[in-house]
């Protein structure tokens, strides 16, 4: 079983080595392409992020508590949020403003956006952010959207946090801990997404949570406590963005494999995370429904789910939304059998007709799609249907791909990944921290699942801490590589 175990993990870590160079080259493509748009903007950004980080360096290497300098790094960290805030004024757009707009139906008594064939009604996992959202309208009419911004920036240093008080429940060290926190300060999609209207702004700071208590549940001798709360805190954070069912995945795997206790106790442990996870899920739906909200259930709406993975095998849209299959749907999306059967036959088709060299090669085109964007499109969304003379310092949207893409933004990601690669590398924690193999389960488990499903860029940012965490690795295999070599050389 050892054995087997040792044979999985190694296949896992070779796998990840492989798409993170891809995912490298790609990256190190796309800000060759941002040069097109090279202009203030990229200085002023790299002159910030360059400042912050040689500030919080500063600070971590003075002599004061790990408190004092926790906090001076979110002092840091919030300044850039608001600096961001400031910089563009974000507005709802795109399916963000359908749910925004509907919010706002919801207050006058309006539910038919939850019922048929509406928006919600086919994707019913958006009920709870459309609810958050028509809370925050009603409360204030007024200055709504900057009241969700400000919360979002709240959300996000609760993130910077919790990243704290994972890398070093991780790697017991305090130090490693404020370089990571330090890192997420100046993380490209931390920042760029605090304006964006999206219900991953708030499920993140859960998601992480979760992990916390998770790990913390693997050294307490309170277990059931804290497995407990890890599955309640899970369940919620999915109620905003429900793709938690791949972290719950990595919970099992990892207490299967690597959790070291009898077959029982880890049946045990596995069933409390996943009791008091559905619990959440199915009591919240169930009173949405016997309060007339919705009509369906929060995990199955009135479109079926495998339209998702048609859209996901189109070779044309390199698995994106696309007009094509978007008409395949609305014309089949008043009889859910028929669309499920067809959406069915025309995957099978697509998958069988295509050799398997074109297929390797149109999954690592969307891999790099989903991973290989520094911003995870944060910019995109920030200044999407808003006017640029009015923002001070605009991103230029490249011509090819009408994307906008930040040179500055592009290279710290390809660091942050560089550093994860040299992580994979370190096999002397691989070895003896076998609790970083739940980050990278969760970081395989979303990249099967945004091959499977649509791509986007935007769908990574509710993993791109996962990065953040495993840097940590690659800075101590460097830290390592250096103390051997000054030895090799004073050898010589």
């Amino acid at each position: 079983m050892t054995k087997l175990i040792k044979k999985f993990t190694t296949f896992m870590h070779v796998s990840l080595i492989f798409l993170l160079v891809i995912d490298i080259v790609v990256g190190i493509g796309l800000a060759g392409v941002s040069i097109q748009g090279f202009n203030i903007s990229t200085l002023v950004f790299g002159f910030i992020a360059i400042l912050a980080f040689f500030l919080g360096y500063k600070f971590i290497n003075m002599n004061m508590s790990s408190r004092n300098k926790l906090l001076l790094i979110l002092i840091i960290g919030f300044s850039l949020r608001v600096l961001w805030i400031l910089n563009v004024n974000s507005i709802p757009t795109s399916d963000f403003k359908v749910i925004y707009d509907n919010a706002g139906n919801f207050i006058n008594g309006d539910r038919s956006i939850f019922y048929g064939t509406s928006y919600i009604g086919r994707f019913p996992h958006l009920t709870i952010i459309t609810l958050y959202i028509s809370l925050i309208r009603y409360v204030f009419p007024i200055s709504n959207l900057l009241v969700i911004k400000i919360i979002n920036l709240i959300s996000s240093m609760i993130v910077l946090i919790l990243i704290n008080l994972i890398i070093n429940a991780l790697y017991k060290n305090k130090n490693y801990a404020l370089i990571g926190t330090l890192i997420g300060t100046i993380f490209p999609p931390f920042i760029s997404y605090v304006g964006v209207f999206c219900s991953e702004n708030l499920a993140m700071p859960l998601y992480l949570l979760s992990i916390y208590l998770f790990l913390t549940a693997m050294k307490s001798k309170d277990k059931i406590k804290f497995f407990i709360l890890c599955g309640v805190t899970l369940g919620i954070g999915n109620l905003f963005r429900m793709v938690a069912t791949i972290v719950l995945i990595a919970y099992l795997i990892y207490i299967l494999i690597y959790y070291k206790d009898t077959l029982l106790v880890k049946v045990k442990n596995i069933a409390l995370i996943i009791v008091s996870y559905v619990i959440i899920i199915c009591s919240v739906s169930s009173i949405l429904q016997i309060l007339k909200i919705t009509e369906y259930p929060l995990w199955k709406g009135s479109e079926p789910k495998i339209t998702n993975v048609l859209k996901g095998t189109n070779y044309n849209s390199f698995g994106a939304w696309n007009e094509e299959d978007a008409k395949i749907i609305e014309d089949n999306i008043d009889d859910y059998d028929k669309l499920e059967d067809l959406s069915k036959k025309i995957i099978r088709e697509r998958l069988t007709s295509t050799s398997i060299f074109k297929l390797g090669i149109f999954y690592l085109e969307k891999f790099s799609l989903v991973w290989s964007t520094g911003d995870c499109s944060g910019v995109l969304w920030s200044q999407k249907d808003i006017d640029e003379s009015t923002i001070k310092f605009p991103v230029k949207e490249i011509k090819n791909i009408n994307v906008p893409l930040s040179t500055t933004f592009q290279i710290i990601y390809i660091l942050i990944l560089a550093l994860v690669l040299f992580g994979l590398l370190n096999k002397n924690n691989l070895e003896n921290i076998k609790e970083i193999n739940l980050f990278y389960l969760i970081f395989c488990g979303y990249g099967c699942m945004y091959l499977i499903t649509e791509a986007q860029p935007r769908y990574s940012y509710i993993a791109c801490w996962i990065f953040i965490i495993l840097s940590i690795n690659g800075l101590d295999y460097l830290k390592i590589f250096k103390s051997s070599s000054i030895t090799y050389n004073e050898s010589l």
